[in-house]
């Protein structure tokens, strides 16, 4: 899990998050969780369709939160959830949900889902 607070710096042509950085961000996340998941240096095989389902603005809080989906043999899915909270009137908001796969040197402990849906 991260915790972030976004910054001007991070901003795009509208004064909104640049999705770069966003992405950048998951992908960190991502690769975190499939090494301490696998034991072994990651590498990406795999990069889902990525849409932005909501802007985030400067000054949001934003959180990322992560969890290994799927293994088949050293092959690893890992989900990260996107969202921002507003720090007036605390609602949060989905912004986006990533999907990485990545391939490791060790065969990793076998994970099926039973469901797609978050589990917090």
């Amino acid at each position: 899990m991260s915790h972030e607070k976004t910054h001007y710096q991070e901003r795009n042509i509208f004064n909104r998050i640049f999705g770069g950085f966003l992405m950048r961000k998951a992908y960190e996340l991502a690769w975190a969780t499939a090494c301490s998941y696998g034991g072994s240096r990651p590498y990406v095989v795999a990069v889902d369709d990525i849409m932005f389902q909501r802007p985030v603005e400067i000054g949001s809080l934003l959180f990322l939160s992560s969890q290994v989906c799927y293994t088949e043999n050293n092959y690893v899915q890992i989900r990260v959830h996107s969202e921002v909270s507003d720090p007036i009137t605390r609602e949060h908001h989905t912004t986006n949900i990533f999907h990485f796969t990545y391939m490791s040197e060790k065969e990793m402990p076998q994970i099926v889902p039973q469901t797609y849906g978050p589990i917090w």
